[in-house]
């Protein structure tokens, strides 16, 4: 697989990293956690500048933006109705009001983070504070079942957990949930052993959902709607909680953190309009960055589960063929 930049920014989506606070310490994140967050009128100016009718979807990157409800309230009292945001969260901050709030907002569709089972859950996503990060997800699943527009579960496959992602999966489903984003863990050391059990539980996994769709069962896989130049980051215009401006959220990992401001295209407030972007000043290639700071083992194995999933989404297709 060869991961290169993309030739221009996708200005079908806006990313909004509105802080890097998170409240979890999962032991597979790669994205940098600390303590910025989007300045007011940055978030202001951005909107103003950028969104506008080919703007199909709005995200939200970098921390839990639950972390800062006043800048994600200054969103959504800014964007207009017709406008669709996708708010990602590890799920720790919500509450009843505020679930009731997201399901009664048209433009938000909600996608929250959870691993499976508890155990898988737990076994990797630690909270910061030391307390249970898995106690809103059952207290509030059935809620989440049944909001209106359907939640996407996030689901991040470790390599500890690699041979329980079927049994994950279908414990989700049992719970009601039928759209998953499958994430096998990018940016980590993943053992042989542990690629050929996520090789294996891919192969099951196929045989499970097309099983489910045989009984009518709908499930849905976020991965056969949607790719990116990158594994597990977003291909978009992304504003960093400074005003800088980057084609992909993968500034947001550690790795590139220290000196991410080499790869902006630009500033918020230094850009009169969008033509002002100066894409020359990001690398020729993301991959090449990572491998030099990461080491050559950590981005052969980000390639080979890669692949994984990539096959079971060419199977989940071939499934779909008439």
């Amino acid at each position: 697989m060869t991961v290169e930049r993309m030739a221009t920014p996708s200005f079908s989506r806006l990313a909004f990293v509105l802080t890097t606070r998170c409240s979890l310490r999962c032991r597979y994140c790669p994205v940098d956690k600390d303590n910025r967050s989007m300045a007011p009128d940055t978030l202001r100016r951005a909107i103003e500048l950028f969104y506008g009718p080919g703007i199909e979807e709005i995200r939200t990157s970098g921390g839990d933006p639950l972390q800062r409800l006043d800048l994600l309230d200054l969103l959504l009292e800014t964007l207009p109705p017709q406008s669709l945001l996708r708010l990602t969260t590890n799920g720790l901050g919500l509450n009843e009001q505020l679930l009731d709030r997201f399901d009664a907002d048209p433009r938000i569709r909600l996608v929250a983070s959870v691993d499976g089972t508890r155990t898988s859950h737990c076994t990797e996503r630690q909270a910061a504070s030391g307390g249970d990060s898995y106690a809103w997800f059952e207290r509030y699943r059935a809620r989440l079942v049944a909001f209106t527009h359907t939640v996407t579960l996030n689901v991040v496959i470790a390599p500890s957990q690699a041979d329980r992602l079927v049994e994950n999966i279908a414990y989700l489903a049992k719970c009601g949930f039928r759209r998953f984003n499958l994430l096998p863990a990018y940016y980590v050391e993943w053992s042989p052993e542990a690629i050929g059990a996520l090789a294996r539980q891919f192969d099951k996994l196929a045989k499970f959902w097309d099983g489910a769709w045989r009984r009518d069962l709908r499930l849905e896989c976020v991965n056969m709607e949607q790719q990116a130049a990158q594994p597990l980051y977003t291909d978009a215009l992304v504003i960093d909680t400074d005003g800088e401006i980057y084609d992909n959220d993968l500034i947001t990992t550690r790795a590139l953190s220290p000196d991410r401001h080499r790869f902006s295209l630009g500033n918020i407030h230094q850009l009169a309009s969008i033509n002002d972007l100066d894409e020359s000043r990001a690398p020729v290639s993301w991959w090449e960055v990572l491998e030099a700071r990461l080491g050559s083992d950590i981005m052969e194995a980000t390639h080979r589960v890669d692949e994984q999933l990539t096959a079971f989404i060419l199977r989940l297709q071939n499934l779909c063929e008439p």
